[in-house]
């Protein structure tokens, strides 16, 4: 839970923090073109604080326009409530916020554990699903024609995560370029050092994954949750010895 007070304060010292005093924000979206380097970056640092800030706008945790007020009226050097009260203020939201988080975070870890392993389970009956010592499921959609990967390789690949909903959380063949991933097999996530040594090259292989073998009952969010039972769709594209 520690990670969430560095959370909080990196969004606002990133927000409000700067050696010399910027112009008044303004109240109507403004729409650039990006074109300079200076407008890129400050909309990253932007999107990126934003995105710290989802969660507790998603969980109505704040009010979102009060905290974008307060956001302006640090940059603008002009607080509504006196400083030494919104010290005190943020420091009991703060403790507030870590316990509203971490109940969430139980009953959520909890909730996907009985759902993923109700899926497991039914899933491990299912024709052509195999299961490993590990609790890995897979089955073979393609068989590959080529070497299979030893742990010291680097093996390229495309491949499809989603979660047992159905939710996709990530495409590599969606991504910038879509270009396929390279992965260090020995490097990598459990149930990828297992599961790429089971492919040939040229396959393509479904693999159920239970959360001791990716993310654990940490996930990865903000769309990987804790306890969540993750299904990949990969392709072996080829290894680099």
């Amino acid at each position: 839970m520690r990670r969430i007070a560095i959370v909080i304060f990196a969004v606002l010292l990133i927000l409000v923090s700067g050696c010399s005093k910027p112009e008044k924000m303004a109240d109507t979206q403004k729409k650039f073109t990006f074109e300079t380097e200076k407008e890129k970056e400050s909309y990253s640092v932007g999107f990126r604080a934003g995105i710290q800030l989802y969660g507790m706008v998603k969980n109505n945790d704040i009010d979102f326009d009060a905290a974008l007020q307060g956001i302006k009226d640090a940059v603008n050097e002009q607080p509504q409530l006196p400083k030494g009260k919104m010290t005190t203020l943020y420091s009991r939201f703060k403790d507030k916020l870590m316990k509203r988080q971490e109940g969430r975070h139980k009953a959520e870890a909890k909730k996907n554990k009985v759902e993923g392993e109700k899926f497991l389970k039914e899933n491990a009956l299912s024709e052509g699903v195999i299961v490993t010592g590990s609790g890995l499921q897979y089955k073979i959609i393609k068989e590959g024609t080529g070497p299979v990967p030893e742990e010291t390789d680097i093996v390229i690949l495309h491949y499809r995560g989603f979660l047992i909903d159905g939710r996709e959380f990530v495409d590599t063949r969606k991504q910038e370029g879509a270009q396929p991933v390279q992965l260090p097999v020995a490097r990598s996530l459990p149930f990828w050092k297992e599961g790429l040594q089971l492919m040939k090259v040229g396959a393509r292989h479904r693999f159920f994954v239970p959360p001791a073998l990716a993310y654990q009952e940490y996930g990865n969010p903000p769309l990987v949750g804790p306890n969540c039972v993750l299904v990949y769709d990969a392709v072996l594209e080829g290894i680099e010895k």
